[in-house]
């Protein structure tokens, strides 16, 4: 309910392309499940959501919305709304390894 909604464009296709190449993409929120609809609907988001504490949020990604690239659990990579590179980037960086 609080993220920057100007963001989530980019977030989606984001998603979308990990869809399309076999990569699991979740959105982890604190928002309650009717806000989700909502959100999900009015911007037409194409991924999952689960629901979580917003002080672990915080403490995960200090941005809202943030991407978090996770490999068997380690933290491999993490970005602000802002600064949220393209897929074919991430890819390229963590995915040919």
């Amino acid at each position: 309910e609080k993220a920057n909604e100007s963001a989530f464009g980019k977030i989606n296709d984001f998603a979308s392309l990990c869809k399309q190449n076999r990569v699991s993409f979740v959105c982890l929120t604190s928002s309650t499940k009717e806000a989700i609809k909502t959100i999900k609907e009015e911007n037409n988001l194409e991924f999952d959501f689960y629901n979580t504490d917003g002080t672990v949020l915080k403490t995960m990604v200090r941005s809202n919305p943030g991407l978090m690239l996770l490999k068997g659990g380690t933290v491999i990579g993490m970005w602000h709304h802002h600064t949220i590179p393209s897929f074919n980037d991430v890819k390229e960086m963590y995915f040919k390894k």
